[in-house]
């Protein structure tokens, strides 16, 4: 089910802004794409989770952690170029 404006929970609109943070000059198409592909949405939500991963691990460090945040940073890359190739 597409969210529709009313729909939109805390989480949603927490989402939607860290993605509208990441790339203002998109901030009108990604408005648009979030309220109209659920597919979209998905991406974004990735996104933003891989996001909290990332800064979690750095501030925890060690040599573990670093290989998880070289991986997660590979996970964003993709999720930004596929953002980006939907905007």
């Amino acid at each position: 089910m597409i969210k529709d404006h009313k729909t939109i929970d805390n989480s949603s609109d927490d989402t939607l802004h860290t993605i509208t943070s990441e790339f203002p000059k998109h901030k009108h198409n990604i408005t648009r794409l979030y309220y109209e592909s659920t597919l979209f949405i998905e991406i974004c939500e990735d996104y933003v989770l891989c996001l909290e991963s990332i800064r979690n691990l750095e501030a925890k460090k060690g040599i573990t952690k670093e290989k998880e945040i070289a991986e997660l940073k590979k996970v964003i890359a993709e999720l930004k170029e596929e953002l980006l190739s939907k905007i």
